[in-house]
């Protein structure tokens, strides 16, 4: 029976130390549900465990994703906040929930520290929000959303050439309506609706969906 995790190497930027990281096997990922804000819950291993790669060396955390180097200023600060207090840790194997939001969270430091993307900076706050409500930790949750929501709506206004606008309006909205603003979140799903440049039919639906459902009186 195929393993469902296997084993990539990878050449920290920081201390340029090689180390291991485990990634899940895309064949063996079985998913159960998944959330109107894209939350997938699996019925097995859950791959969103082992997005965030982890230097054991010197504690340095990135995603496929990032994009900005370090730099003289940012080496510093990243020595200072993470590196210089370091004790190592190996996340190369299995990987817990609790170990997952440390390399998460590692990872969401990392990224403010080196000045990523709002996008990046969103997305692991979007997942940090996820990790807490597969614990049903609704406050932590809502909390990392509300901080997520931040960094999209900095996405949309510097970064939205760059991005699949239409879902990030979708995000931003459904976002809204998981921090309490349904007013903003019908505002955010209508402009999905109205979008015509949107290429995604089924996103569209959703929009809907969601709108519909945001509009309607509890019974």
């Amino acid at each position: 029976m195929l393993e469902p995790l296997y084993q990539k190497t990878i050449v920290c930027d920081q201390c340029k130390a090689q180390f291991i990281t485990s990634k899940v096997r895309s064949s063996t990922v079985r998913v159960a549900r998944t959330d109107s804000d894209f939350c997938a819950h699996y019925k097995d291993i859950n791959p969103n465990f082992y997005e965030v790669r982890v230097c054991p060396k010197c504690g340095n955390a990135t995603t496929e994703k990032f994009s900005v180097p370090f730099n003289n200023v940012s080496r510093t600060i990243f020595l200072d906040k993470i590196g210089n207090q370091w004790r190592t840790k190996d996340f190369g194997g299995e990987r817990t929930k609790e170990e997952a939001l440390q390399a998460y969270k590692l990872a969401l430091i990392n990224a403010q520290i080196r000045g990523e993307r709002d996008v990046i900076i969103a997305q692991l706050c979007h997942h940090i929000g996820w990790l807490y409500r597969y614990d049903e930790r609704f406050e932590e949750e809502k909390r990392f959303l509300g901080l997520a929501l931040k960094s999209y709506m900095q996405a949309y206004v510097n970064e939205k050439s760059d991005i699949h606008l239409a879902k990030l309006m979708y995000v931003i909205g459904d976002l809204h309506a998981r921090t309490g603003d349904s007013g903003e979140a019908i505002r955010w799903f209508g402009k999905v609706i109205n979008d015509k440049t949107a290429v995604d039919p089924a996103l569209v639906q959703m929009a809907r969906d969601r709108w519909a459902e945001l509009r309607t009186p509890p019974a």
